[in-house]
């Protein structure tokens, strides 16, 4: 089972140095209603993005991705937040890099 995402949330490619953070969607803010709070903070959800510098231990896994940043498009599939599916803190963003498969939100 997943954690929630949380926009704010650090995400690490190596799981050892954050190197960047779920953003929120880049269409603006959420719809009306107001936020969904997880533990103080807006919860993520597909279409947030992620904002990433490419930095691991070792030095850049990849160059910092053209603007805008990519959207988070994998989620739930029972929980939604503004009728959307909540994203999963752990599960990589599969639109940048393509060849990296080893994106995780840290918690």
């Amino acid at each position: 089972m997943f954690l929630a995402a949380r926009k704010g949330d650090p995400i690490t490619h190596d799981l050892l140095v954050p190197c960047g953070v779920i953003a929120p969607p880049i269409s603006g803010p959420c719809p009306t209603g107001g936020p969904v709070m997880i533990e103080g903070l807006p919860g993520a959800h597909v279409n947030c993005t992620a904002i990433c510098t490419g930095v691991i231990t070792g030095g850049l896994i990849h160059p910092p991705p053209p603007a805008p940043p990519p959207p988070i498009v994998k989620g739930s599939l029972t929980v939604m937040i503004h009728g959307m599916p909540a994203a999963h803190a752990g599960r990589p963003p599969p639109t940048w890099p393509p060849a990296a498969s080893s994106w995780e939100i840290q918690s």
